[in-house]
């Protein structure tokens, strides 16, 4: 789902002039995994700012509103639009609202949640017609670009960079490598054999696999490690349905399907995991100490909502996960620190791109509690 939101007053804006804020929240897949919840007409705009500004102010920011983490993730005071206005107007509220929905939102959870933004701050639904003349936008300054309604996609952070993170970003702007395309001859929940890639062992980690299921379906997949010489074996973390990367697994690929191994690496970092343990993030760090793990709990890792103003310098871009504890979780649970993944295996499968102290620390007592966790990157 993406929400466009008019921006009067854009942080670290180019020339001051209004900017669209984009903000994309990743949706649930046919389990209802994955995704950001929000239930429609379950909460009043007044009751929903009645429960923010006790947050603030009792809670020390901490809420408790389960069904709705999607206007969690954007109204908290930490939250997404309170980090991408000017710091010095933080009572600014956007001058307009507009949401598209994805194939899978359930129906009518965008116009819900549009009426509920429009009503909280009070402004109109709708992009106008004139937003890429008067707006800051991803087309350009205004006047440049046509009004072209696309969605947002990467991820976000204001955490240590790690070195590894700093090879994946190298290797999305300068390609690392060329691809290889084929046909596989066989394949499982992690692997897939090739009959043409000729590989060493290392040479694709940190690349992505993408591969067919059938003539309309195709999944991927992050290398983990290949065999070496002709006809490889590529294991992967696991297989990522592309449309809801942050639920379920994948379906298996077809065993005589086509693959391809794209140049560019591992090209998003928006799965946020958390842990209990003391953490002090350090450049050569690959994971988080002791990263939770409960089996079915609400603060496993997850998928980031992510959001981006146009027209800003530096450029910033904001990851607000909320976790939302639930009955399985172990609690209470602390939590004091956090890394951002390119993918949702837990352990060495992935690239931690971003480490991050969680300050103040954050306790879990009671299912239903909520914490926002926002992490800005900002870069030239």
């Amino acid at each position: 789902m993406l929400i466009e939101l008019g921006n009067a007053t854009p942080k670290n804006s180019v020339d001051g002039r209004p900017a669209v804020t984009e903000m994309y929240f990743p949706e649930a897949d046919d389990q209802g995994l994955g995704g950001y919840s929000h239930k429609n007409g379950g909460i009043d705009h007044n009751d929903l700012r009645d429960h923010l500004v006790d947050s603030a102010v009792y809670a020390q920011g901490q809420t408790q509103l389960p069904d709705h983490e999607i206007l969690v993730s954007i109204l908290h005071p930490d939250g997404s639009w309170a980090n991408h206005i000017d710091p010095s107007d933080l009572r600014s509220r956007p001058l307009w609202v507009a949401v598209r929905p994805d194939p899978l939102t359930p129906k009518g959870r965008a116009k819900d949640i549009e009426k509920v933004l429009s009503d909280y701050w009070e402004v109109p639904i709708g992009k106008p017609e004139t937003v890429e003349r008067d707006f800051w936008t991803r087309n350009g300054e205004p006047g440049v670009g046509p009004d072209i309604y696309t969605q947002a996609g990467l991820p976000p952070l204001t955490a240590l960079f790690t070195n590894v993170g700093r090879v994946q970003q190298a290797n999305n702007h300068g390609g690392g490598q060329v691809g290889a395309t084929g046909q596989a001859s066989a394949s499982s929940a992690t692997t897939l054999t090739t009959t043409t890639t000729t590989s060493s062992t290392t040479q694709w980690n940190g690349y992505r696999l993408y591969a067919t299921v059938s003539a309309t379906v195709m999944v991927w997949g992050n290398v983990v490690s290949c065999t070496s010489g002709a006809n490889a074996v590529f294991t992967v973390d696991r297989w990522y349905a592309a449309a809801t990367p942050g639920g379920a697994a994948g379906s298996t690929p077809s065993a005589t399907g086509t693959y391809m191994l794209a140049d560019g690496g591992n090209l998003s970092a928006w799965f946020c995991g958390l842990t209990t343990s003391a953490y002090t993030p350090a450049a050569t760090d690959t994971s988080i100490p002791s990263e939770y793990s409960t089996a079915g709990g609400g603060l496993l890792r997850k998928i980031c909502p992510y959001a981006l103003t146009s027209g800003t310098s530096p450029m910033t871009y904001t990851l607000t996960p909320v976790f939302t504890a639930n009955g399985s979780d172990s609690l209470p649970s602390t939590i004091q620190g956090c890394g951002f993944f390119t993918g949702m295996v837990i352990g060495s499968a992935n690239t931690m791109k971003f480490g991050d102290a969680v300050s103040p620390t954050a306790t879990f007592s009671a299912s239903g509690d909520q914490m926002t966790l926002t992490q800005t990157v900002t870069g030239s």
